[in-house]
């Protein structure tokens, strides 16, 4: 079993979460992990031999939800790295035991969702134990609010901390306790036919502050959500890294489109954190690489005006931001994430 001890939680951040209507996919439950990960990947072996724990995620309608314990208790949380930190219900705090820290109203936890609402009644609460796979963290903080949309969610501040690897087909997460990143992966997947893409950590101006404590070594953990670099039409700029949003979609104020340019998509939409819902339309770029990679000619993403969204690199400079990158060319290009060395991998 293995152990680490963070101390508390402090400030707060953007929460970036997308769903749609779809029909989730059925995949075959017999399947053992390593038949799963290795039908379309080559690095299982090397990163079992490096001690990373596997998780096999359950894949439902274009979102992945990892099974955990917080408390001893059990509890599914859509894995999601839009979201910078880990978030429960308000609920929660009763149903897992948890304690409550002690905020300032500087430093009280205010939420700001994709569609520009605000979340206020939010509070910071930590659990003795929580855990994932054979990975125990005591304790750990999360924030809490009635207003989520979502239960639960697992945020980039975990998926940092145990420098983690996410394949994204078939969805198996690979956590390390150590805090070591992953080696020689890279060499393994640009040798079988993935390009490796640099990401940026970026994080709302405001941010949560997670201060650990790893033997006698006390540091903070400034977690942030992933950019990576895109081009759009011969326009170049970022796009988060939303394993949260089942679509991929293009700020509308970065890519002028006339409006007979943009086609309505009847059924579909998008929901915020909040459960705000914004109906989806599509519209169709010549162009679109990520890193070196281009998704293809004359793709189809949706569209829609992301409001007020500034994030910030580790030197403090705006990053651009041009959309968000979902699960649809995540899954499709096998995306492989890997937190540890910031590194995005996609199928050629």
């Amino acid at each position: 079993m293995k152990k680490l001890f963070p101390g508390i939680l402090l400030l707060i951040v953007i929460l970036t979460l997308q769903t749609s209507c779809s029909e989730p996919e059925i995949r075959d439950p017999e399947l053992t992990i390593d038949q799963v990960v290795t039908i379309d990947n080559l690095i299982l072996k090397e990163l079992k031999r490096q001690e990373f724990d596997v998780i096999r995620t359950d894949k439902r309608n274009n979102e992945y939800m990892v099974n955990v314990k917080i408390n001893n208790m059990s509890e599914t949380m859509l894995l999601d790295t839009g979201s910078s930190f880990t978030f429960l219900k308000g609920k929660a705090k009763s149903k897992y035991h948890l304690k409550e820290l002690i905020v300032s109203v500087k430093n009280k936890p205010r939420l700001k969702t994709s569609s520009d609402d605000i979340i206020e009644n939010t509070s910071a609460a930590v659990s003795n134990k929580f855990q994932i796979g054979a990975t125990v963290l005591e304790p750990w903080p999360f924030v809490l609010s009635d207003e989520f949309e979502t239960d639960a969610i697992l945020g980039c501040d975990y998926l940092y901390f145990t420098s983690s690897v996410f394949v994204s087909n078939p969805g198996v997460l690979f956590v390390k306790f150590n805090r070591i990143p992953a080696n020689n992966i890279g060499d393994i997947l640009k040798s079988n036919g993935y390009s490796e893409i640099d990401l940026v950590m970026a994080m709302d101006r405001k941010y949560v502050s997670i201060k650990q404590q790893l033997g006698n070594i006390s540091k903070t953990l400034n977690s942030g959500v992933f950019f990576a670099p895109v081009d759009i039409n011969g326009m170049s700029g970022f796009c988060l890294v939303d394993t949260g949003a089942s679509m991929t979609f293009i700020n509308s104020s970065v890519l002028d489109k006339k409006f007979w340019q943009i086609r309505p998509e009847l059924g579909h939409y998008v929901v915020d954190a909040k459960g705000n819902r914004t109906l989806v339309e599509a519209v169709t770029i010549d162009k679109f690489f990520i890193g070196s990679v281009q998704i293809g000619r004359n793709t189809e993403v949706r569209y829609r005006e992301v409001k007020n969204k500034v994030y910030a690199n580790s030197k403090n400079e705006r990053i651009p931001i041009m959309g968000v990158v979902g699960m649809d060319i995540l899954y499709k290009q096998n995306a492989i994430i890997d937190f540890g060395n910031h590194k995005l991998y996609l199928r050629k």
